[in-house]
C-alpha cells in the first residue's frame, strides 16, 4: 500500500518546495533539493545561447544548427543539446571526432557547461509555403 505523508508544503506553480520539503512513498522518504540561487536573468541566458551556437558554427563541417536548447541547471551548471546538420561524406569515426571537438569548445567556451549532447539530424525540409 502506497501512502503519501505531505510536509507543511502546498506545491505551487510559483514556487519550488522549500529545500528539504519532505514526502513518504511507501515507506521511503524522499527530500527536495533546490537550488536557491537566483534564476539567470534573461540577457546572461541569451548569452549563453550566442556563446554556445558561436562555437558549433566554428567548424566547417556543420552545415546548419536546426536546435539548439541550453538550460540552466545551477549556478555553474549548464545543460546543452544541440542537434546539428553536417556535412556528407563524413566516416563513422570523423563524425565522432567532430563531435568530440565541438563538445570541447564548447566547454572551453563555457566550462559550466558540464552536460552536452550533440545530435545529428537531416536537414531540415521546407515546409509548404
Amino acid at each position: 500500500m502506497m501512502r503519501f505523508v505531505p510536509s507543511r508544503f502546498v506545491p505551487s506553480r510559483l514556487a519550488p518546495p522549500p529545500l528539504g520539503a519532505k514526502f513518504t512513498f511507501g515507506g521511503v522518504s524522499v527530500v527536495s533539493c533546490t537550488w536557491r540561487g537566483a534564476a539567470a536573468p534573461q540577457e546572461d541566458r541569451q548569452r549563453v545561447h550566442e556563446r554556445v551556437h558561436e562555437a558549433i558554427a566554428s567548424f566547417e563541417e556543420v552545415n546548419e544548427i536546426i536546435r539548439l536548447l541550453t538550460m540552466h541547471l545551477g549556478p555553474n551548471a549548464v545543460l546543452v543539446n544541440a542537434e546539428i546538420h553536417v556535412v556528407d561524406g563524413l566516416n563513422t569515426d570523423q563524425i565522432e571526432e567532430l563531435i568530440e571537438r565541438i563538445t570541447h569548445a564548447i566547454r572551453e567556451q563555457m566550462p559550466e557547461a558540464n552536460q552536452v549532447f550533440i545530435e545529428l539530424r537531416p536537414p531540415r525540409q521546407p515546409g509548404p509555403e
